[in-house]
């Protein structure tokens, strides 16, 4: 039976432990970005600090604040990311210039970091998803009215 508290109840296990993001040629976790994820919310406040004044004022631009926000991105919400090869295998890994099926560069914070900033389609994207609260819901069916 569906309910409004199914519409908006999520789960804070999901939240920190994170859902998988299918692209096709890559598997992506994330953690969500605000909900119960404490340690984002924190280190999202302390990395703005510096900037209360400019951003109150409207005196800052996006592509200031953007490497910030990729950075936090990749140090707090990004779980895991694995490469689909062209034989449909998955493996940990973030595709290097020689796409899915040539060497891979190791999943840490600093390699996210820098494809999510020559990517910044995908960071958008990444970043809209994980702030979603309709892929940390408790109950998926019941919000979908099944």
């Amino acid at each position: 039976m569906a309910s409004l508290k199914a519409l908006f109840k999520t789960d804070a296990t999901l939240e920190k432990k994170g859902v998988e993001i299918d692209y096709n040629y890559a598997v992506i976790t994330v953690a969500r970005a605000g909900g119960t994820n404490g340690a984002y919310k924190k280190a999202l406040i302390d990395a703005l600090q510096p900037f209360r004044q400019a951003l109150q004022a409207g005196l800052i631009e996006e592509n200031i604040l953007q490497p910030k926000f990729i950075k936090l991105f990749a140090d707090h919400i990004v779980l895991d990311w694995k490469t689909r090869r062209s034989d449909g295998s998955l493996v940990q890994g973030i595709e290097g210039d020689g796409g899915v099926d040539g060497e891979l560069l190791p999943f840490t914070p600093e390699n996210v970091f820098k494809y999510l900033s020559e990517c910044p389609e995908l960071f958008t994207d990444l970043e809209n998803q994980a702030s979603s609260r309709k892929l940390f819901l408790k109950d998926l069916e019941a919000a979908a009215g099944n």
